[in-house]
């Protein structure tokens, strides 16, 4: 099935908006009927037994990932290799992961006791793509917080000053994606209160991505700081 991912931002310049703002928001990123089969392909691979359930360290999350998710959603595979299509339309370079465990996953937050505590990626381009609607769990970024510190390893050690004012709530939608430079700014996923007793599935499909050679190798997928 083709997937033609990026149609409504074909001439907006996504490296000068990721520069100065540090994120591109890209509402129906993805067809409806896509979004809507993979929804129902990403629900029947958290049925799996290589599911992994995460609590540590302020994570607590289901998720799938790797060659595991993408043998049981075929649209995911078929997502990655547009959205890096894509991606190599608007880079000049475009460095995919070897690690697929690093570079494609799909979470799973359904409970008031879910969260994602704020961190940065190990990668320099995140790419998140919703497939359901959420008013409980918004994805929380403080844009460009800081040089990239596999780069400018001076910028390892500074403290890091959050301005209440760059803060940016982002509400999950169906189709939505959001890419942003995971190095550079600090993100997570907190709770929200609602009146609402039922708390919907939290439904998203990562891709992580590179413009320079790094190694992950020997890294800890969750729980480092």
């Amino acid at each position: 099935m083709s997937i033609n991912v990026g149609i409504s931002v074909a001439s907006m310049n996504i490296i000068e908006k990721l520069n100065e703002e540090g994120f591109v928001m890209i509402e129906n990123y993805v067809q409806n009927t896509i979004v809507k089969e993979l929804e129902n392909q990403i629900k029947n691979a958290f049925t799996s037994e290589q599911v992994i359930y995460v609590n540590n360290d302020g994570i607590v999350i289901s998720t799938i990932n790797g060659n595991e998710l993408l043998s049981r959603s075929p649209l995911t595979c078929e997502l990655y290799k547009s959205t890096l299509n894509f991606l190599k339309s608007c880079f000049s370079e475009i460095v995919e992961i070897d690690d697929t465990t690093i570079g494609i996953s799909a979470n799973k937050l359904n409970s008031k006791n879910d969260r994602f505590r704020l961190h940065f990626d190990r990668n320099q381009l995140t790419i998140i793509i919703y497939l359901t609607a959420n008013l409980n769990f918004p994805l929380v970024l403080y844009p460009l917080v800081r040089q990239d510190p596999r780069i400018f390893k001076d910028e390892m050690d500074k403290k890091i000053n959050l301005i209440h004012n760059n803060k940016i709530n982002i509400y999950p939608q169906p189709g939505l994606c959001v890419m942003f430079w995971g190095r550079r700014t600090l993100h997570g996923v907190i709770f929200e209160e609602r009146k609402k007793n039922c708390i919907d599935d939290r439904l998203s499909i990562q891709f992580a991505f590179d413009l320079d050679n790094f190694s992950y190798d020997n890294e800890y997928y969750y729980g480092n700081k």
